[in-house]
């Protein structure tokens, strides 16, 4: 099937506003973007802390290059009537996710890309309730309702997903864990 519009839109409606810094810890804060964005659900609208290696690439540098406004495209009209301008963004960052070895024919990059995600937390022994806030997923009890992470927790938790292709005790190949049977590498 075709990339499908899930948790991605969030990421790809980021301006450089929404990148900020409080407690020591640099995160996205996501939300509808300004001119006309949307998310998938409340829980969608989260603070999610920059992985270590994302800032170490330079994300911090490209953002301020772009100043204010949209990080990934030029601003949309703000008709809500309209398909929202970052969705291009989005298949785009699809694209990107294959490229990356998430590709299982069976599941839509992104949601490959989540399995993979979900997948290696447990492997670093990550709550199951840490990483539902991380991705923005509605617990599954009611007591996960009452349950609420620091940035610094969630910047933590993060922090413990290795990167794809780096040297981690916990790394595993991206294939194996979209096929549900992750394996340890190196």
């Amino acid at each position: 099937g075709g990339v499908k519009w899930g948790k991605n839109r969030g990421v790809a409606q980021l301006w450089a506003e929404g990148i900020k810094f409080e407690n020591g810890v640099h995160f996205m804060q996501i939300k509808p973007a300004p001119d006309g964005g949307s998310l998938k659900t409340p829980n969608s609208e989260r603070q999610v802390p920059l992985h270590p290696a994302l800032i170490k690439d330079g994300f911090l540098d490209f953002v301020k290059t772009k100043g204010r406004g949209p990080l990934f495209y030029q601003r949309g009209s703000g008709d809500p009537n309209k398909r929202h301008v970052s969705k291009g963004i989005s298949n785009h960052l699809g694209a990107w996710v294959r490229e990356q070895g998430f590709n299982d024919p069976r599941k839509a990059p992104n949601h490959a890309f989540r399995h993979w995600w979900k997948s290696t937390a447990a492997r670093v022994d990550m709550q199951d309730s840490l990483a539902d806030a991380i991705q923005g997923h509605a617990g599954s009890s009611v007591a996960s309702t009452y349950r609420h992470f620091d940035l610094k927790k969630l910047a933590e938790g993060v922090a413990a997903i290795p990167v794809p292709g780096e040297k981690s005790n916990h790394q595993i190949d991206a294939d194996s864990a979209i096929a549900g049977h992750p394996e340890p590498v190196g």
